[in-house]
């Protein structure tokens, strides 16, 4: 019981010891820890990943709101009168390239204001999101948009394997109810990962080795 105890110890002492070696010499983490997401985008555990709320707009990559959407701050209270629609999809919805004015959300938005209509669209496209994504992202979000329309945009991304998709995700084949499964069952090991510097900075290592092997 003696050897055991002092093996633990030592253990204990061994890895808080590469743990703070790791912050002092191995400097600050980047702002993803997947080498294939933007800067505006971010690890999430029930979709994978999400816009980083708050992000300013640099002219392709932005803005994003409070609320995690492309485009300028909303209330989600909904006054009465208005018919909110919600734009989910991927890349094209979000727009890829263009700025947030020139997306087909914005630009509808506008028709119908123009029409007479008291509209308001919600982009709630993400950068190679599957429909997977956009069905999960509804069943947590519903309640508190309360749209009146919602308009679903997705293609290519739902044939294609999570790690297939430019994000650089580990477990290649995977699709992404079975990604989402076995990052819930990972809570807690995503959870440490975070926190530990080492633990990020190899998991960090083992993207950007599979990112030069694809």
């Amino acid at each position: 019981m003696k050897k055991f105890l002092f093996a633990s110890i030592v253990g204990v002492v061994f890895l808080l010891s590469l743990e703070f070696c790791s912050r002092v010499l191995l400097g600050p983490l980047p702002p993803n820890l997947l080498p294939g997401l933007s800067a505006n985008e971010m690890e999430d555990d029930r979709l994978l990943w999400r816009h980083r709320p708050h992000f300013p707009d640099d002219g392709r990559n932005g803005p994003i709101n409070s609320h995690g959407f492309r485009g300028m701050e909303f209330s989600l209270h909904k006054d009465p009168g208005i018919f909110r629609i919600l734009s989910l999809g991927e890349s094209t919805t979000y727009g890829e390239g263009v700025s947030w004015r020139q997306t087909y959300s914005r630009l509808l938005e506008d028709k119908l204001k123009k029409s007479g209509m008291n509209a308001q669209v919600i982009n709630g496209g993400v950068r190679a999101w599957s429909s997977a994504q956009s069905v999960e992202f509804l069943k947590l979000n519903i309640g508190s948009l309360r749209p009146d329309m919602i308009l679903f945009y997705h293609e290519i991304n739902d044939y294609l394997p999570t790690t297939f998709r430019g994000i650089q995700m580990s477990g290649a084949g995977l699709t992404d109810l079975e990604m989402m499964d076995l990052t819930r069952r990972r809570k807690w090991l995503q959870s440490l990962t975070r926190r530990s510097r080492l633990l990020s900075r190899l998991k960090l290592w083992k993207a950007e080795f599979w990112q030069r092997m694809v």
